[in-house]
């Protein structure tokens, strides 16, 4: 679910044009399956992220993983990667989380 939360510029929407029996729909985000959109995730989520990796952040395009030595340490990482994910604009599903496991 990722992908959709990159808006697609004009242009792009364009490219994005789909004709269906009732129209064509031309989608305003990005959708998955278009070819770049692994590689504008990645770079996204690496740029969010960044600097994390020396505290043991690890990112494949919606998959973030955290480790840390301590529990006390866990949890300092977790309220830095969640802040920076809502400020850049991601939402988690809480229902797609392992927390301290």
């Amino acid at each position: 679910m990722m992908y959709y939360s990159f808006e697609l510029d004009d242009e792009s929407k364009e490219l994005c044009t789909i004709v269906t029996p009732y129209g064509k729909y031309q989608y305003q985000r990005m959708e998955m399956g278009l070819k770049p959109a692994p590689d504008v995730a990645q770079y996204y989520i690496e740029e969010t992220l960044h600097g994390l990796k020396e505290q043991g952040v690890e990112v494949y395009i919606d998959d973030v993983g955290l480790f840390s030595n301590s529990y006390e340490e866990h949890m300092e990482l977790i309220k830095t990667v969640v802040k920076r994910l809502q400020e850049a604009g991601f939402k988690i599903n809480p229902l797609k989380c392992e927390w301290c496991d």
